[in-house]
């Protein structure tokens, strides 16, 4: 055997792995740019159907098949695997790329587009409505829950908060930190057996039981992050400056599976939905809008994004759903001028990747920190380009969807531009 092995120093992990102690995984071997490190793997974990490691960080952990772990490992350039047609995540993004061609979109520069179409947002923020704004995305998953056999739970136990047929809530409830974390608190205890229900649902071979059990889940993931979400909420007024550069994320694995954790949303790694995001990693139909505070450079928000055919089969850009840290919501005025200027930063790249100044812009209806509240319309949605996965969760389709249902879906989304 080999004598005087001993773990790698901090200063040498982070120097040829760029990792910590305590985070070190296979794929670290991503950020060997000069080859300097050995891989070696047990034999044995090619008897194993999945094996979990790190995703760079401790925090978490990714299901990989053998085979997988070993390309993901022994690249040196994670675009190179994602373009490897002996997987299937090549398979999958080697076909979005025949379909951006067919569409005569670029698909290059939908990958890397220039710095240039950045955008600088600066804006100074005194925002108060921070309890209003986490009402009005509580009232959006009531509604939701509305919409299934829990409705009749909540037009019996909260019939005084249901005015002309929509729910509300109360403003005594919405001016209270601790009023409305009780609120929030006591509605989960009450669903306690619709959640139990969805969880079992979960397991069920019937599709469209497992779909509806997702979207219970969701909810369900939804309403325990509101209660951290008023906590975090300081009882101090103070002004805020925002200074935000809205760019493409980078598509970097051990940064890049964080992004939800950046914005507290529910497809964190952690979260309900926290396993789709390796999804949107590895298939190159989509991207992510950042929004990255200049003062920390911390990433504070962020927007998936990809194209459909929409209009007289027109390729369109839609903006999936824009979700910001608790900590950095915008009032309602400065809101309205961060979207435009996230719009600003989609026309710039549709120009790009279209060759037009006009490409339609849209953004979905649900679960958005920023609101549009005008030019709704009701559309085809005809996703462009192919996933590895059999279901995926999107906002403009109204939570999970299965793949085939991406091309055939219809529905309304706001019009951006």
């Amino acid at each position: 055997g080999i004598k005087h092995v001993s773990f790698a120093s901090s200063e040498r992990l982070d120097k040829y792995l760029g990792l910590t102690k305590g985070s070190v995984s296979p794929l670290g071997v991503i950020n060997d740019s000069d080859s300097a490190v050995e891989f070696i793997i047990d034999s044995e974990f090619k008897d194993y159907p999945y094996v979990g490691v790190h995703p760079n960080q401790n925090t978490s952990t990714v299901w990989l098949t053998f085979k997988d772990l070993i390309k993901a490992s022994m690249l040196g350039n994670f675009m190179d695997y994602l373009h490897d047609k002996n997987n299937r995540y090549g398979n999958a993004n080697l076909e979005t790329q025949r379909k951006f061609k067919a569409t005569k979109l670029h698909y290059d520069k939908w990958l890397n587009p220039s710095k240039e179409n950045e955008v600088r947002f600066v804006s100074k923020n005194e925002s108060n409505e921070q309890l209003f704004h986490i009402g009005e995305k509580l009232i959006e998953d009531i509604e939701a829950l509305r919409k299934t056999p829990v409705k009749k739970f909540f037009d019996r136990r909260y019939a005084e908060y249901i005015k002309d047929g929509a729910f509300t809530i109360p403003n005594h409830i919405l001016k209270s930190k601790t009023k409305l974390e009780s609120f929030v608190k006591n509605i989960l205890t009450q669903l306690e057996p619709a959640w139990k229900r969805a969880e079992k649902n979960s397991q069920s071979f019937d599709e469209s039981k497992i779909l509806q059990a997702g979207q219970t889940l969701t909810i369900k993931e939804h309403f325990e992050q509101r209660i951290k979400d008023v906590r975090e909420i300081s009882d101090e007024k103070k002004e805020q400056v925002l200074d935000i550069t809205i760019k493409m994320w980078d598509r970097i694995p051990q940064k890049d599976l964080f992004q939800g954790n950046y914005s507290t949303c529910c497809i964190r790694i952690g979260g309900a939905n926290g396993y789709i995001m390796p999804n949107y990693i590895m298939n190159t139909a989509f991207n992510m809008i950042e929004l990255v505070d200049n003062l920390t450079g911390k990433v504070i928000g962020n927007a998936l994004c990809y194209f459909i055919k929409g209009l007289n089969d027109e390729p369109s850009l839609v903006i999936d759903n824009i979700e910001i840290n608790n900590a950095y919501i915008p009032s309602e005025k400065v809101g309205k001028k961060l979207l435009d200027s996230i719009t600003q930063y989609a026309i710039n790249v549709c120009k790009e990747v279209t060759g037009k100044t006009t490409t339609p812009i849209y953004l979905g209806i649900s679960n958005n920190d920023l609101k549009a509240e005008k030019g709704v319309q009701e559309l085809r949605k005809f996703f462009i380009g192919d996933i590895d996965c059999q279901q995926i969760y999107l906002d403009a389709y109204n939570g999970w969807i299965y793949n085939d249902a991406l091309r055939s879906d219809s529905g309304a989304l706001y019009k951006l531009n």
